[in-house]
């Protein structure tokens, strides 16, 4: 009943920038790869895919700074059972460390296809 009203000056334009909420906050710390330090992936599902999709699959390999592959490579066609039409579901966990594997850097990156 005492309902708030919102009115626009038609004189005022849009700002494109005001559609978006400034992120304030540190993003990530400024340290080097800890050996102790643990990356884990979690492929669950996709999302935002044409209707015209009826098979998907993912793919992610890692590399240093050589070059070098760092982790075995996913390649992991969806998991038919669990997924519907729009939602193709993956259940991939994959973990990446210094300790675990000796080529990966603080300079390792991941590639997805």
């Amino acid at each position: 009943k005492n309902q708030p009203t919102f009115e626009l000056d038609p004189e005022e334009k849009e700002d494109p920038d005001e559609a978006y909420i400034t992120n304030t906050l540190k993003q990530y710390d400024e340290r080097r790869f800890d050996t102790d330090d643990v990356i884990v992936l979690y492929f669950d599902s996709a999302r935002f895919l044409p209707e015209i999709i009826t098979m998907s699959q993912i793919g992610v390999k890692a590399y240093n700074s050589n070059g070098d592959i760092v982790m075995n490579p996913i390649n992991s066609k969806c998991i038919l059972e669990l997924s519907t039409t729009q939602k193709p579901y993956y259940g991939i966990r994959q973990e990446l460390s210094l300790k675990s594997n000796s080529q990966m850097d603080s300079s390792t990156i991941l590639v997805f296809r």
